[in-house]
């Protein structure tokens, strides 16, 4: 009897789910409308409109009784209004982050991407076209101040999940949301 292998030649595993949002996230319902607004701190319901830049954007809940759904792809829409906030952030703090002055001491001369956070992109590797915020100028091993410039890929929400800025940097857009 001739036996055939049965091995498979693809895998059927989905993609793992992204690990738990480090930073505290709050969804608040408007007055019209079933999306629910996404943002980085408590915000008054008559406050929320394209115009707010402390909102991060909108998530259609899965089901009426979904209060709290996981930003996507598919159920997520952006704010430019946030989206201009947090890339005006990094063209004034992003000089001052430790994490990315150690990377520019380590490359010394020409332009740094600054990546998002959700995904680990090894050293000298560049990240996925959505995950790359923007990129800076280096001089003498430092950021050149407000030498940043966005990319117009980065996307808010990937497969890898929402925006994910270094400690300091996340800290900086609260602290300019406020």
């Amino acid at each position: 009897m001739l036996r055939i292998g049965t091995r498979r030649l693809f895998s059927t595993a989905s993609r793992p789910p992204p690990p738990a949002y480090p930073y505290p996230l709050f969804w608040t319902k408007p007055a019209t409308g079933s999306a629910l607004a996404v943002s980085f701190s408590k915000i008054d319901a008559s406050t929320i409109s394209p115009e707010n830049p402390r909102v991060i954007g909108w998530v259609q809940p899965n089901t009426p009784s979904d209060q709290q759904p996981l930003p996507t792809v598919a159920n997520f829409t952006a704010n430019p209004k946030f989206e201009d906030t947090m890339h005006e952030t990094l063209k004034e703090s992003v000089h001052l982050d430790v994490l990315w002055n150690n990377m520019a001491f380590n490359q010394k001369e020409g332009y740094m991407n600054i990546s998002d956070q959700r995904t680990y992109t090894p050293w000298g590797r560049v990240s996925d076209p959505e995950d790359l915020l923007g990129s800076v100028l280096l001089k003498d091993g430092n950021i050149v101040e407000k030498s940043y410039e966005r990319t117009p890929t980065h996307r808010l929400v990937s497969l890898n999940g929402l925006v994910q800025l270094s400690e300091f940097l996340h800290a900086k857009l609260v602290e300019k949301l406020q």
